[in-house]
């Protein structure tokens, strides 16, 4: 009773409380309660210069004692309202001018009060005054005649934000100086996006909702340094008012303020930038989310194709103006990227007992213009931006491409993200070139002693190259074997001793190696598939590697080495039944490979037991690359094969290893009789290219 009855007497406290916690971030809010008690609250002339700490603690207590100073102590009495509406339309006043203060933190404590402040006057009432909110009352008291409280607002943001001072002694042009012009203009892009956050823009009117992006683009063209900023707003801006009138408003907006901001033909140099392509695709993007085709002409050109990424905007290409954005990407990637993923994807519709699609988005079956599809699309940025570019040379303005491989880390984790074909993973995210110089290069542990700038810059790029590998580890489940396969093949073409070189356990996690011996003899019957595909691809790599004309002995080597690591895991983590259909065929791989020329081999359909069937299979495998492998290899797969057979028999001397020996014995001599009916010869003696018999 006591509860219901404090909460009965502070029901217009707590609802302001909830209105602020729900514009300002968590830093900004979290102490919002704080100053419900009196101990908490600061006097309100100290909150103004409180809002200015660079404590995110101080500046949060600050702004909820000054919104429990006006909204909360008034009482049904004309004194007390009187008071609260004085002190409202001074506080108003202040943290408009506020937002031009250069001041420590000034400009984000300004901001972020300003909008709960808005908010709450756009909403509430003093205590038993059902007619008006708090902002008519500050409107009246301000005096002049406005249609709304949105016309009253902008007139005190334009006063508070304006760019001109008042003439007088030393100052005969009206301005200020360019720190002071500079503080203004940073003032007007944080009032907007506070007056965005607020909501109060629903009442406003077109005239006001024009005005507001008027500022916004004179910003962007007034200095670089406010072109992300600014653009950040308009999205923002945009979005809010498709958010509460709809995409005829947007329309009617764009027309209005935009008519010649999206210029294909101009050819002016740095016309067409990064921000303003995301802009252009955001745009785009509000009416593919409402299903609106009554596109404004100014955006209805296709923007993002495959031939616009080798087409000049100005003085440059679309793929060069995206991979400049890596001079600036620091802890983030410029805001076109965000375009481009909203634009191509959308999120997924959950499905019923399986959850969402991967990272929650998927690919759009169209898009808004253009004959290309979203895969063809994000195969163009990988092969022309990421590849091309930001892997090659060090761009323009960098002493090494660092910054290029950060943001090709970023788009790759990006990408992961959107639910994507189990293809599309093996060509293009994780192709090669994008493998060794991300992944294998970043991770390696390199040679000791002094460490030279390159590696230096390589460990800036370790913490995010890790996080990508272990989250995508984490997003791939039981249902997405297919595409687990997939990336562990595009990861062992890229480096064959992928989880050595980058210590991590990428690939023995995507083949299921992360579980307890238990729980994979259970599993095998899932699992068995996937390393039965992932053994033959092993077994492709190294026919692939010797039947090219200039034959890659290290790298066959390597996969050979790969293959006998990866038995004999399976040989410890399961069961000697559950292992045998991998123990057989990589010991005939090794066999038919290192002993036999098959040369005058002829495949027929015979009926026999499993060890002669799969030798068979290997031979012909073999075959179709290489009558007989290069002597340096088949060594190496001889090698692998007597290590193999031991370890076979060593597993099995549970019983007799001579009986086991001679059960395994049989099996290999069964299988060498089956391929040499078949045409196979031993091979005893090879002449190398010294004509030296070996």
């Amino acid at each position: 009773l006591h509860f219901f009855s404090y909460f009965l007497q502070n029901r217009q406290q707590n609802i302001a409380i909830y209105e602020l916690n729900s514009v300002m971030g968590k830093e900004e809010s979290k102490d919002a309660e704080m100053a419900t008690d009196e101990g908490n609250q600061m006097p309100f002339m100290d909150t103004f210069y409180s809002l200015t700490s660079d404590d995110p603690s101080e500046r949060s207590l600050a702004a909820s004692s000054l919104l429990k100073h006006v909204f909360f102590q008034s009482n049904t009495d004309g004194v007390g309202r009187d008071i609260a509406i004085k002190d409202g339309t001074y506080a108003l006043t202040r943290l408009l001018n506020g937002l031009c203060s250069g001041r420590a933190s000034a400009r984000q404590g300004y901001a972020s009060c300003l909008a709960s402040f808005l908010k709450i006057s756009f909403k509430c009432g003093a205590d038993g005054d059902s007619e008006q909110v708090w902002v008519q009352h500050f409107m009246k008291n301000a005096g002049g005649h406005f249609e709304n409280p949105s016309e009253f607002v902008r007139k005190q943001f334009t006063q508070s934000t304006s760019l001109e001072a008042p003439k007088g002694e030393g100052n005969k042009s009206g301005w200020g100086s360019k720190s002071e012009e500079k503080d203004h203009q940073f003032g007007k892009l944080f009032g907007v996006l506070a007056i965005v956050r607020s909501g109060t823009l629903s009442s406003a009117t077109p005239k006001i909702l024009n005005g507001y992006v008027t500022d916004l683009v004179a910003l962007y063209d007034a200095k670089q340094l406010f072109r992300e900023p600014s653009t950040h707003a308009l999205r923002e801006f945009f979005s809010a008012v498709a958010a509460f009138s709809g995409l005829e408003s947007v329309g009617k907006l764009i027309e209005d303020t935009l008519p010649t901001f999206f210029n294909f033909n101009s050819k002016k140099e740095n016309y067409w930038t990064a921000e303003k392509m995301g802009l252009y695709l955001h745009l785009q993007t509000l009416y593919m989310n409402g299903n609106d085709g009554n596109i404004p002409k100014q955006i209805h050109k296709a923007l993002l194709t495959k031939k616009n990424l080798n087409k000049s905007f100005g003085t440059r290409t679309m793929k060069k103006i995206l991979a400049n954005t890596s001079s600036t990407i620091n802890t983030r990637c410029n805001l076109v990227w965000d375009a481009i993923w909203s634009y191509l994807s959308e999120v997924a519709e959950k499905k019923k007992g399986k959850g969402k699609a991967k990272g929650g988005r998927t690919l759009r079956k169209t898009l808004i213009s253009g004959d290309d599809s979203p895969t063809a699309i994000i195969e163009a940025l990988v092969d022309d931006v990421i590849v091309e570019n930001l892997l090659a040379d060090p761009i323009k303005g960098s002493k090494n491409n660092t910054d290029g491989r950060h943001l090709a880390l970023s788009l790759i984790q990006q990408m992961c993200q959107i639910d994507l074909s189990a293809t599309f993973y093996i060509h293009f995210i994780f192709q090669p070139t994008v493998v060794k110089t991300l992944f294998v290069n970043t991770l390696q542990k390199g040679s000791k002693g002094k460490q030279n700038d390159k590696k230096k810059n390589n460990n800036a790029l370790k913490p995010l190259a890790s996080q990508i590998l272990e989250d995508l580890v984490q997003s791939l489940g039981k249902e997405n074997q297919q595409i687990r396969i997939c990336v562990v093949k595009a990861l062992l073409r890229g480096n064959p001793s992928f989880d050595q070189d980058t210590r991590t356990e990428t690939v023995s996690a995507l083949l299921g190696f992360e579980k307890s011996k238990s729980s994979m003899t259970s599993e095998i019957t899932n699992l068995e598939s996937q390393w039965i595909e992932y053994l033959h691809f092993l077994m492709d790599q190294v026919i692939e590697r010797v039947s090219e004309k200039d034959v890659e002995i290290n790298e066959a080597i390597k996969y050979i080495d790969v293959i006998h690591t990866f038995v004999k895991r399976i040989m410890r983590s399961v069961n000697a039944e559950s292992s045998k259909p991998f123990v057989q065929r990589s010991l005939m791989f090794f066999m038919v490979g290192a002993f036999f020329n098959l040369g005058e081999y002829e495949s027929s359909a015979m009926d026999d037991d499993s060890g002669g069937a799969i030798a068979r299979t290997m031979a012909e495998k073999i075959k179709t690359a290489v009558n007989c492998i290069p002597y340096e290899i088949r060594v190496h797969m001889s090698s692998r094969f007597f290590s193999l057979f031991s370890d076979i028999v060593v597993v099995k001397q549970r019983d007799n290893m001579s009986k086991r020996f001679l059960e395994e014995a049989g099996i290999v001599e069964g299988a060498i009789k089956s391929i040499q009916d078949q045409g196979a010869v031993l091979v005893n003696k090879i002449n190398d290219d010294d004509d030296n018999d070996e």
